[in-house]
């Protein structure tokens, strides 16, 4: 097809080149290790710059023998509700949808999953932004604090738990997070960007160092355990910014009414978190591109 790009905005966002610079972009997104905890605490950081429709669907896993009609309808409404109470936040219409009730495997019923994606336009598709890092000594900012909320994480699925305190979204805190990056992208402040997701902050920062092999030094101040800094998967956005643009990012964050915590730079060969992870770009790299393959 002529002129169709396909590019990464973020870690599930993907765009096509619609014209000489815009784009259309959908994200997708679902965290089922949270709602097999509460199915309702399944929020949607499926957030791609500029995006305008949804579409949601809801997965259920049945047993009949085991499952009685009552339990199906709670995990089916409360995951609904969450969609709604989120996307009636952000005005976010949902054209479609669907719900699947029959989900299994020799091991049992899926936990509820409800899945969202999103649809939007890119102005400019130049304002694109990258998630890996683009130059040394850039300074690393942190929006979004990081709270005691490490239910339903990677962190604690290595350790065979499940855990209590799963992330809880501010829905207004998310809106404006959304609108204050997007306002930065639009100035052309940011460098780069990730979000914070699967694996907590230490995930979304050494994924940010992969692509150019540049490493970082990070120091993320905060009184909760060392394990519930990196690793707690609350919501946020990890900055790349040049130096000079800092108090430009944070004027515009604040009259959002949020905080842009700097929380490191940019440079070296290493990935430096908190003191305690110290390791090579090019081993996390290769433990992250080839960790499956070594499975198999």
């Amino acid at each position: 097809m002529k002129n169709v790009i396909i590019y990464i905005i973020f870690s599930l966002a993907i765009g096509i080149l619609i014209g000489q610079d815009k784009v259309v972009e959908s994200s997708s997104w679902r965290k089922p290790k949270w709602t097999k905890k509460i199915p309702k605490e399944t929020k949607t950081y499926v957030y791609a710059v500029g995006m305008k429709t949804g579409s949601n669907s809801m997965e259920v896993g049945e047993n009949q023998a085991r499952l009685n009609a009552l339990g199906k309808l709670f995990e089916t409404y409360f995951g609904v509700k969450g969609i709604s109470d989120y996307c009636h936040e952000l005005k976010l219409p949902i054209v479609g949808g669907n719900v699947s009730f029959y989900n299994e495997s020799k091991n049992g019923a899926i936990p509820p999953s409800p899945i969202v994606s999103c649809l939007g336009r890119l102005k400019d598709v130049n304002k694109a932004v990258p998630m890996h890092f683009q130059k040394n000594d850039s300074v690393l900012l942190m929006i979004g604090e990081r709270k005691n909320e490490l239910g339903g994480s990677v962190y604690y699925s290595l350790h065979n738990e499940l855990g209590v305190n799963v992330p809880k979204p501010n829905f207004e805190e998310v809106k404006n997070q959304i609108f204050a990056l997007s306002d930065c992208i639009d100035d052309e402040f940011i460098l780069s960007c990730h979000d914070v997701a699967d694996g907590g902050i230490a995930s979304a920062i050494s994924e940010m160092t992969f692509g150019n092999s540049i490493g970082c030094n990070v120091k993320i101040e905060n009184d909760l355990s060392t394990d519930k800094i990196l690793f707690s998967e609350t919501g946020g956005f990890v900055l790349e910014v040049s130096p000079e643009n800092v108090e430009s990012v944070q004027s515009v964050f604040a009259n959002y009414g949020l905080d842009a915590v700097q929380i490191g730079s940019t440079g070296g060969d290493k990935i430096q978190l908190n003191g305690v992870v110290d390791i090579l770009v090019s081993e996390a790299k290769e433990a992250w591109t080839n960790g499956l393959r070594n499975k198999l």
